[in-house]
């Protein structure tokens, strides 16, 4: 009896490595205004307990559920720039003049209450709000010139003569810092100066970050940054701090998870560094965002990242074990196929090949460091090759099997069909496109539609014993870390998918 089965290999453009997590790229998904329909300048980023998520827009409060977009606009149709969400419920904004909360009703539509009545009048006039912090029965708002202090019923005001530049929530530890002054430390509405800092007046300070169990990492607009023991403000990573320079640090947050810091700026996108500094990726609008001025960082719930920026929104994946590898120069043309050889990365493309010592795989910007074989007819042979290659490489692991007679080992089938399955393979030939002996028959052709390229199996048995798959025995879930190989020899399989 002979069987003939027809398997489309699928030729994908997105090219995968396995790299360790220090070194993982993620996925990059950039938003633009024509996507969620609103300003393009995004200033802060929250989220509440069901995985919505809300950025301050020059329009409004913008709100996002993983499908629609929806924006709230302020009642002067001011600019939302602090927010913070206490639950799905309950959003507390500060805008240009305002201050005050949005309430969810039953209809599950927001609707705003303002604080001002609170305050005396014109009270708020040129009072423009860059952070708001929850903590527990209290939310601070913090302009340039105050700290309003709302404790749901009252509103209170902490003023000194210099103004407030920074208020930063860090280990349910609030920090403080004068315009152009020293730090502070607000408990019970009381501000408290940090020994040792005065160094830093005449200075922006930017991001305070917890490093280990007891220190901080404090950074300016100008680079520097500084390990904070509770004793000594200590310079840390001075190469880091060099490469900063000059690039207005402006944002940061730790991620616990991956163990980095994700350090936003004004020029030149976002650097992830590890905990001694060291640069692992930088996000920047040559291979990845769609601007380099980073407002606002926030990691989620799925420990993402999301990315506020002075032009659209960005959400940075990670995906398991898995790198992406993206940008906006170097290769533009319709990727078919890769492979590793000679400790080189070679890509086949429509346009021709493209080669990187795999190395540079470490690197986000790997592309703009690639290679160009120059369309002559070797190149474009050589893609071919790279394509018959992987097919082979494919068919090798899902089709074609090293030794025939392994099929039958163990099987629960009848005499009959247990003696088909062991007979001898035989007389064996094989090229870059067939396979045959005895038994089985493969042959591998090439078709096209539209851009796509694919490649086409047909295969012929004499025995249907040897079409049986990995999933005739075994059922898998998630977390699978076996070979696709190892599993289809495990359970006598001709092909795993």
């Amino acid at each position: 009896m002979s069987i003939q089965r027809h398997f489309i290999l699928f030729i994908l453009s997105l090219l995968v490595i396995t790299p360790s997590i220090a070194h993982q790229k993620p996925y990059v998904i950039n938003f633009a205004r024509d996507k969620y329909h609103a300003a393009n300048k995004n200033w802060t980023i929250g989220q509440d307990e069901k995985g919505i998520t809300y950025f301050g827009n020059d329009i409004g409060l913008l709100e996002f559920d993983g499908i629609e977009w929806k924006i709230y606009q302020m009642p002067n149709f001011s600019l939302i720039r602090s927010l913070a969400v206490e639950s799905h419920s309950t959003i507390y904004v500060g805008a240009l003049g305002e201050l005050g909360r949005w309430d969810r009703n039953q209809a599950g539509k927001l609707q705003y209450t303002p604080f001002k009545n609170m305050l005396p009048p014109k009270s708020l006039e040129n009072e423009s709000f860059w952070r708001i912090w929850i903590d527990n029965d209290k939310v601070y708002f913090q302009s340039f010139s105050n700290i309003y202090v709302y404790d749901h019923h009252t509103i209170q005001q902490l003023t000194t003569p210099k103004g407030f530049l920074l208020l930063t929530k860090v280990r349910n530890e609030y920090w403080v810092q004068e315009m152009y002054g020293s730090l502070y430390q607000l408990a019970n509405k009381q501000l408290k100066k940090i020994k040792g800092s005065e160094f830093l007046n005449g200075t922006l300070t930017r991001v305070i970050l917890p490093y280990g169990k007891e220190r901080y990492l404090i950074g300016t607009s100008t680079g520097e940054i500084y390990l904070y023991d509770r004793k000594n403000f200590i310079p840390w990573n001075n190469s880091l701090s060099k490469l900063l320079n000059g690039q207005e640090l402006n944002c940061g947050i730790y991620c616990a998870k991956r163990n980095t810091y994700y350090l936003g700026t004004q020029l030149s996108g976002i650097y992830e560094v590890d905990i001694q500094g060291n640069v692992l990726n930088h996000f920047h609008a040559a291979n990845s965002l769609q601007n380099n001025t980073i407002l606002s960082l926030y990691e989620d719930q799925q420990n993402n990242i999301w990315v506020a920026m002075d032009r659209g929104l960005a959400y940075i994946r990670y995906t398991n074990k898995l790198s992406y590898y993206h940008t906006t120069e170097g290769i533009s043309s319709a990727v078919y196929t890769a492979t590793l050889w000679n400790d080189y990365l070679f890509i086949g493309t429509n346009q021709g090949v493209y080669f990187v010592h795999k190395e540079k795989t470490k690197d986000l910007e790997m592309f703009s460091s690639m290679k160009f074989l120059k369309r002559h007819a070797y190149a474009l042979v050589f893609t071919l090759f790279l394509m018959g290659a992987n097919v082979y490489s494919l068919l090798k692991v899902f089709v074609i099997p090293s030794a025939v007679s392994t099929v039958s080992a163990n099987t629960t089938s009848s005499t009959t069909a247990s003696s088909t399955a062991s007979t001898s393979t035989g007389k064996v030939t094989k090229t870059d496109t067939t396979y045959k002996d005895d038994n089985m028959d493969i042959k591998i052709t090439t078709g096209k539609t539209s851009d796509t390229t694919y490649y086409v199996a047909d295969i012929q048995l004499s025995s249907a014993d040897y079409l049986k798959t990995a999933l005739a025995q075994n059922t898998y879930g998630t977390n699978i870390t076996d070979t696709t190989s190892s599993i289809a020899q495990q359970n006598l399989s001709l092909i795993h998918i």
